[in-house]
């Protein structure tokens, strides 16, 4: 038994001897076939590194401008370096994979030699991803500039608008709050259609630069970050601008609000003076005698009829400025003043309606004394005529 034992132990080692060498053929004929290859990948490879440098010296350019430069990059010198780019990968990239396939299965001195060759595309591949990227930085930079460009514009017509709407409150800034109902109602026309051109205008720049935000988005990183700090200036300048139109148009509600109350008060004072004219010629009325009191009272009837036409006018202006404030109301320190000064208004446009009624009252009384009179005097007439006829008889 022992020596059976001692058999099989040296037939193991036989075995492991044989089976080194048992494939010796079939890797000395894949080590010739890989010696023929590696002269063809070799040659194929020097070819496609000649590619690959084309297109980094190519780049070059591109990158000096970059750092330089940014808004001189030449659309066509980009087109150059892509296409230079693109003939590189269609051939870097089969090549690699052709090498990295056939080393696997090598050994030895061969295996070396085709990891030489592996190390030298890999070398060959990120001289061109450096060179991609710098195209790729170019390219978005190229493309980042009409952006900020049209968004700079569009800044720029915003700060015009902004300016026309802060002119057309000058009179107001000159320190006349309060001016002629009519100066007035054209500056506030004016400023309220400055004001809507101004957040039509703000509106539009805004969503044109959070769109855009999203565009510069999808560019290459350096490009990307530089463009989007500027287009996030561009918005906040835009949203400050916003928050001056708001502002602005507060600011034009109140001084519609005083308008109002100017334009009642305009109408109320005339009413007044046509009132107190009225009173005056009604005034001597009761110390006339019959010969002249006639034509006084007509003269105060016409006063009287002028003093209502205006009243009239008074009530039916504060009633249609009544309206139009109501959508403005507020408890704001101005619109608690100005309701208030409409209240006063009301009450005065009472008085004004209550003097009327007195003097039509009066006046009715001198009608009928005129009457009395006239009838007194016919009276009269007739009775010296009938004493004359019988004075005849």
């Amino acid at each position: 038994r022992d020596e059976i034992q001692r058999l099989m132990t040296r037939i193991d080692v036989a075995t492991s001897k044989v089976e080194e060498h048992k494939n010796a053929r079939r890797d000395h004929e894949q080590a010739l076939a890989a010696e023929k290859l590696f002269g063809e990948l070799s040659s194929r490879l020097s070819s496609v590194e000649i590619d690959c440098e084309k297109a980094a010296m190519m780049s070059e350019p591109l990158a000096k401008v970059l750092n330089t430069e940014p808004d001189a990059i030449s659309a066509a010198e980009i087109r150059e370096s892509r296409e230079a780019l693109r003939i590189a990968l269609a051939t870097l990239a089969p090549t690699s994979r052709l090498i990295s396939g056939k080393l696997a299965g090598l050994k030895g001195s061969m295996r070396k030699k085709m990891q030489e060759l592996q190390d030298r595309a890999e070398a060959s591949q990120a001289l061109v991803d450096k060179a991609q990227q710098t195209v790729e930085e170019a390219q978005s930079r190229a493309a980042a500039g009409p952006i900020l460009k049209q968004a700079a514009d569009r800044i720029e017509k915003v700060e015009e608008v902004l300016q026309e709407m802060r002119e057309t409150e000058a009179p107001f800034l000159m320190g006349i709050e309060v001016m002629p109902a009519d100066e007035s109602g054209e500056v506030l026309q004016k400023m309220d259609k400055s004001a809507a051109l101004a957040q039509a205008t703000l509106a539009d720049a805004h969503k044109f630069i959070s769109l855009k935000l999203v565009e510069v988005g999808r560019l290459a990183e350096g490009a990307a970050n530089a463009a989007k700090r500027e287009l996030e200036k561009g918005k906040q300048q835009v949203e400050a601008g916003l928050g001056r139109v708001r502002a602005f148009q507060e600011d034009t509600v109140k001084r519609k609000r005083q308008n109002l109350v100017v334009l009642v008060k305009e109408k109320i004072e005339e009413a007044e003076a046509a009132v107190l004219r009225m009173k005056e010629a009604g005034s001597d009325l009761p110390i006339l005698d019959a010969g002249s009191l006639d034509e006084a009272l007509e003269r105060a009837l016409a006063t009287e009829l002028e003093a209502q036409n205006a009243v009239t006018a008074a009530r039916r202006e504060l009633q249609q400025r009544q309206q139009e404030l109501r959508p403005h109301e507020g408890t704001s320190p101005d619109a608690l003043k100005n309701n208030s000064e409409l209240l006063r208004t009301k009450v005065r446009v009472q008085y004004m309606e209550a003097e009327l009624n007195k003097f039509r009252k009066a006046a009715k009384g001198f009608e009928e004394r005129i009457k009395v009179g006239k009838s007194l005097t016919i009276t009269s007439a007739l009775l010296q005529e009938a004493e004359g006829q019988v004075e005849r008889l």
